[in-house]
This record gives C-alpha cells, sequence and structure tokens, in this order.
C-alpha cells in the first residue's frame, strides 16, 4: 500500500512545480532502470568480479575491505554517461551531491552507489541508509514519535541537498543503486552475491535501484519516510565519551524523563535539554551498556517497501523499486 498522497492539481506555481517532479522522478527512474537492466552493465559487473578475483592477494595485501565500491561507481558513471548521452548536457557543479551527478534539460540527477558486504551489513541491504550529502528530503525530527508526552523534541534529520536548483532552474532528483557481494574473511574469494536458495524475497536480487523522493514533495509523504538511525553522535570530553553507567549518576536524575528513540531507551534531561541514550562500549568480556550524550544523528535508513509504491502527477501508480540478478557470464 502506498504512503504517498495523492497529488491534487491547481495550476499555481508552486503546485506545478511538484507536478513536474512527481513525474520526471518517474522518467529518470524508468532511464536508468533500462541502464542498470542491460546485459552490457551486468557483463560489466561481471568482469569486475573476474578482475578482483585474480588480483585478490594483492588487494588484500593493500587492505582494501570494499575491493568493489571504485570499481562499480566507474561502472555506473561510464554506462550512465554512454546510454544517456543524449539527455546528458553536463556534470553539476555542487560539492554537494552524490557520487555521480548531472544535468539534463529538466532536472539534475544525483545516483549513489553503494556496495554491500552480506556477510558483514545484512541490514543495509534491506533498509538503505543515507548520509546528509544523499537526498533533500524533509523529515520530521527523528525520536518526537512515542516521546509526545515528554519535552524532547528529537533530533533535527539533516539532507543537504538542494530540492531545487535555483541558480539552474530545475528539481535535483536523488537514485540509488545497490550491490550486495560476499567477500568473507578467510576464503579470499569475491563474488555476487547469489544465494537464491534462501527463503527471504530480499535475498534473491543482487542488484536494485531506488530513488529518494525530492524534498518539494515530502509532504505527500506526512515528511516521515525515517524508519530507523544507522549512526548516532555522542558527546566527547577530549578522548573520553560523556556518559554515565547507570541514571543515578546522571545530573539532574530526578527531573529526567524516561524516551525511547528508534531502538534505545533513555533519558532526557529538559532542565540542559540533554538526551542520554543507551549505547555499548568496550569487546568481549569488557563490553558494557552506558548512558551517552546524544547531540544527533548522521546516517539514517528508510524503507524499500515504502518508497517503492509511488503515484506520478496523474496519480497513476508505478514501482520505484527495481531488482536483478547479476550471474556468472
Amino acid at each position: 500500500m502506498s504512503k504517498q498522497e495523492e497529488y491534487i492539481r491547481t495550476y499555481d506555481d508552486e503546485k506545478e512545480r511538484e507536478f513536474n517532479i512527481l513525474n520526471l522522478e518517474q522518467k529518470y527512474f524508468d532511464l536508468l532502470a533500462n541502464v542498470f537492466g542491460s546485459d552490457i552493465f551486468h557483463q560489466s559487473l561481471s568482469k569486475a568480479e573476474e578482475w578482483i578475483n585474480f588480483h585478490y592477494k594483492d588487494l588484500h595485501t593493500w587492505k582494501k575491505s570494499n575491493k568493489v565500491a571504485l570499481a562499480c561507481q566507474r561502472i555506473v558513471f561510464y554506462n550512465v554517461l554512454k546510454s544517456l548521452d543524449k539527455e546528458i548536457i553536463g556534470t553539476y557543479s555542487s560539492s554537494i551531491s552524490s557520487d555521480i551527478a548531472f544535468e539534463t534539460e529538466d532536472a539534475v540527477i544525483n545516483i549513489d552507489s553503494k556496495t554491500i558486504n552480506f556477510d558483514e551489513n545484512q541490514l543495509d541491504w534491506t533498509r538503505p541508509f543515507f548520509g546528509p550529502n544523499q537526498s533533500s528530503f524533509r523529515n520530521i525530527n527523528w525520536g518526537i514519535k512515542g516521546n509526545e508526552n515528554t519535552n524532547f523534541e528529537g533530533f533535527k534529520v539533516q539532507f543537504n541537498l538542494f530540492s531545487y536548483d535555483n541558480f539552474l532552474g530545475k528539481p535535483v532528483l536523488s537514485y540509488l543503486i545497490s550491490f550486495l557481494y560476499r567477500d568473507k574473511k578467510g576464503d579470499d574469494k569475491f563474488s555476487w552475491y547469489r544465494d537464491n536458495d534462501r527463503e527471504e524475497k530480499e535475498f534473491k536480487s543482487n542488484l536494485k535501484l531506488t530513488v529518494i523522493p525530492n524534498g518539494l514533495i515530502s509532504h505527500y509523504f506526512e515528511n516521515d519516510l525515517i524508519v530507523g538511525v544507522k549512526d548516532y553522535n555522542y558527546k566527547k570530553n577530549g578522548n573520553s565519551y560523556v556518559e554515565y553507567d547507570k541514571k543515578e549518576d546522571i545530573p539532574n536524575q530526578y527531573d529526567l524523563e524516561p524516551i525511547t528513540v528508534g531502538t534505545k531507551d533513555g533519558w532526557y534531561d529538559p532542565i540542559t535539554k540533554t538526551p542520554w541514550l543507551e549505547t555499548s562500549r568496550g569487546t568481549g568480556k569488557e563490553r558494557k551498556i552506558v548512558y551517552g550524550h546524544c547531540t544527533g544523528i548522521n546516517n539514517v535508513r528508510m524503507d524499500y517497501e515504502e518508497l517503492r509504491f509511488r503515484k506520478n502527477g496523474q496519480n497513476t501508480p508505478w514501482d520505484a523499486l527495481k531488482s536483478w540478478q547479476i550471474n556468472n557470464e
């Protein structure tokens, strides 16, 4: 079921801009899907797999934990540039943009490429994450839901991309292409993920494309697409984190309000406006849970199932998620 509300056209400038963005996101999604679903693109990825395995020992010596990230960026850039040569009219000059950013006659296109190791970060495959410079979506503060009876106002979700570049007079659109691979420690072998015997539908593919809604149409999604946080930021005093082992040690303990932020429990100090969230410190037997002074969030997560069910400017439904399988050639 789509979370996106229907568009009502009123022919004022603001609504016309939204109308164009709703249609342009579908237009360029379809164009990119044709590129990433092509045999030529998949052959390039299979060739990269062979190259990495041929040079595996060298890459391991160079301490490359992710041996395919840069290759994927280059493969995406080359194939998009070659296939969309009639649409692309120039590069995008902004220093705040995705890995690949270019200008067309009617939009600025950002494409982020994420390479995910199945053996280490499965959640990154099922729930995509985005950094501050990878979207323009305007989300409500993270953590206010469920804490309405407290003074906690949540953490600001920081996205820095322009929704609309006024210098160019064009909307800035954001796409995500993700690759799933295996590079298990000790195996000395790289491969695209091909374990199709798993029951989970999310792992029936190793390549997928989606689009993050533009900031100017955020209200059609109730400004609420964030479902989790990958990275929380904690305050430091010199080289040490500001933290306490238990509630009784936290300043103003008798004024603290219990809060839950995502999967983290904690306390909010309304006097100093300080959130103290549970976090783990140490490793092995030294690992323990403490309350850390949380100052904000960094990478956030969305949900593919909420991103995929879209409507264009005519309110015609379309699927904003495409998946493919990179096979052995």
